[in-house]
C-alpha cells in the first residue's frame, strides 16, 4: 500500500512539472525560414532568415556560435510579438567536416526564456 502511495505522489509530481514546464513556454517560437539545406562547405556564405514569435512580445533575441566565432544579440526597447532576424555567415576556408550549431535564444516580456539551435553539417 505504500508504494502504491509513493507511486501515485511521483507520478503527481511528474504530471505537474510537466505541466508548468510546458505552459510557460508555449508561445515563444523560432521558425528558420531560410537556407532550407542545413549541408554546407567549407568557403560558403549563408544567407539567414529566422522569424521569432511569442505572444506575449519578445525583448531580447541572440544567436551565437562559438566556432564560426558569430554573435549577433539585439535587445529591444519595446516589446515585439515577431521578429525577422536576417544575418549571414561565411564557413571557413579551413573548416573540415564537422556538425555545428547556432545557438539561438529568446527572452519574452514575462522574462520566460526559450533556446533552441540552428544546425549545421560542414561537408567534404
Amino acid at each position: 500500500m505504500n508504494k502504491l502511495f509513493f507511486y501515485l505522489a511521483l507520478f503527481m509530481s511528474s504530471l505537474t512539472c510537466f505541466t508548468s514546464c510546458s505552459d510557460s513556454f508555449r508561445g515563444l517560437k523560432i521558425k528558420v525560414i531560410s537556407p532550407e539545406s542545413s549541408e554546407f562547405r567549407a568557403g560558403d556564405t549563408i544567407d539567414f532568415v529566422v522569424k521569432l514569435e511569442d505572444n506575449e512580445g519578445i525583448t531580447f533575441s541572440s544567436f551565437r556560435s562559438q566556432k564560426l566565432n558569430f554573435v549577433l544579440e539585439e535587445t529591444l526597447e519595446i516589446a515585439l510579438k515577431e521578429i525577422r532576424a536576417e544575418f549571414s555567415i561565411t564557413i571557413p576556408e579551413d573548416f573540415t567536416p564537422q556538425n555545428l550549431n547556432i545557438e539561438v535564444e529568446i527572452v519574452d516580456l514575462d522574462s520566460n526564456t526559450f533556446t533552441d539551435q540552428i544546425r549545421l553539417v560542414i561537408i567534404e
